[in-house]
């Protein structure tokens, strides 16, 4: 950019600089005399480049000499003034403890930047300091002093709704929408040192603000339309509707909650929902069972003509199904389960058993085998010797090895086509 040049007494710096267009150089240099003649008045133009700039840099260089010692990079933080250097990161103190957290809504928070540039009306400098720090749940409550004429401010991190911080409900709704405990959210937020709600505040948003009943309400009337929808399609009038259900519950095992939904099978809604809690029920093995007789006639009441219902393979929802005078059947995922298992045993052993119980030509074929099966289920039309005797023709030539295939998968899928 800059060359020197020795050929001649005087030292000369030649500066180079590019435009796009002619009227962006015309611009340029416009501008530049007019800052010659703020900054170097009674240069002439022959010296002006360097003068313009000299007096550049000693502004820059005086301004960043002005910079407090606490805002320097360089400098050591005291922890006293924590604020952003010059590269917009924060510099933090020296206290290696954990500092609490706490929610803040953006409005909020424009508020609080607002609010401490603004000059007490005593026109202290500084106006504000920090009095006091409290927190309610996750938001917090910051009360500002004056330190001259002792005025005070008070600042929330969250707007109120109906008496209450809404921060502290919005999140009392999110954990219950992803299906958090309340005491797996206490624990989390504890952990995490964000403060918590705890259980009597829970229980009032649920109870005293109706948010149970306007869930409910709501869950209803998604229900009743998709029992609408189910009737509007054009098999239900004369072959009604088949429905799937399954037990979900909030732990592995000895589970506290068990719901059961009805899902439609044509258009995947849920129309009925059955929960059970422990002093409800106590034996979480069984409370499928129980669930499942509430949710069945649920859906009947609700006006949709159930003619089969697909559900886990367990004989006490079997016979309750058929006491209604319905079609048993089992989902396909507990049909197809083991049928890779059961595969393993004719796809490898001993090697003096090669050929003859087990064959190496259909080690590849159990997961190919178990994709055909449902595919099959969802398109034999209730033909079970149509959907066992469908399977690929790839490896029928192995003779043995293609019976013991068959054989193998049906062994597995008797029980669950009756």
């Amino acid at each position: 950019m800059a060359t020197p040049d020795n050929s001649y007494s005087r030292q000369r710096l030649h500066l180079q600089g590019s435009f796009s267009s002619p009227e962006e150089k015309e611009t340029f240099l416009s501008r530049f005399e007019a800052a010659r003649l703020l900054l170097a008045p009674g240069v002439s133009k022959r010296n002006a480049t360097i003068s313009v700039l000299n007096a550049l840099l000693d502004r820059v260089l005086t301004q960043a000499e002005s910079v407090p010692a606490s805002r320097s990079r360089t400098s050591s933080n005291s922890g006293k003034e924590m604020m952003l250097d010059s590269a917009g990161m924060y510099t933090g103190d020296e206290d290696p403890s954990d500092q609490d957290l706490f929610v803040v809504e953006r409005k909020a928070f424009k508020n609080l930047c607002s609010g401490l540039v603004q000059q007490c009306g005593c026109q202290s400098n500084p106006s504000w300091t920090l009095a006091s720090f409290l927190k309610k749940g996750h938001v917090a409550r910051v009360q500002f002093a004056c330190p001259h004429c002792k005025q005070s401010r008070i600042w929330a991190s969250s707007r109120v709704l109906c008496g209450h911080y809404l921060a502290n409900q919005k999140l009392v709704h999110a954990f219950t929408c992803a299906g958090i405990l309340p005491r797996q959210y206490i624990n989390f937020c504890a952990f995490a040192g964000m403060g918590e709600v705890k259980q009597r505040y829970i229980h009032s948003v649920y109870v005293d603000r109706l948010y149970q009943q306007v869930v409910a309400d709501a869950a209803e009337e998604s229900m009743k339309a998709a029992v609408e929808c189910v009737k509007a399609s054009p098999h239900y009038a004369t072959s009604g509707e088949w429905v799937i259900t399954d037990a979900r519950h909030d732990s592995t095992s000895n589970a506290y909650h068990s719901t059961v939904p009805c899902i439609a099978g044509s258009t995947r809604r849920v129309v009925g929902i059955a929960t059970l809690s422990r002093p409800e029920h106590r034996i979480a093995q069984t409370r499928e069972l129980a669930c499942t007789k509430i949710v069945l006639p649920q859906v009947i009441a609700r006006g949709l003509n159930i003619t089969e219902v697909a559900h886990d393979y367990q004989s006490a929802i079997k016979q309750y199904v058929q006491q209604l005078g319905m079609v048993n059947s089992y989902n396909t995922w507990h049909g197809t389960k083991n049928v890779a298992k059961e595969l393993r045993k004719i796809c490898a052993g001993a090697v003096r058993a090669r050929d003859r119980t087990w064959f190496s030509e259909l080690s590849d074929k159990a997961r190919s085998t178990k994709v055909h099966l449902y595919w099959c289920m969802q398109n034999c039309g209730g033909r079970q010797c149509a959907m066992i005797m469908n399977i690929s023709k790839d490896f029928q030539d192995l003779e043995f090895g293609y019976l013991l295939l068959i054989s193998c998968v049906e062994k597995r899928l008797s029980v669950h086509l009756q």
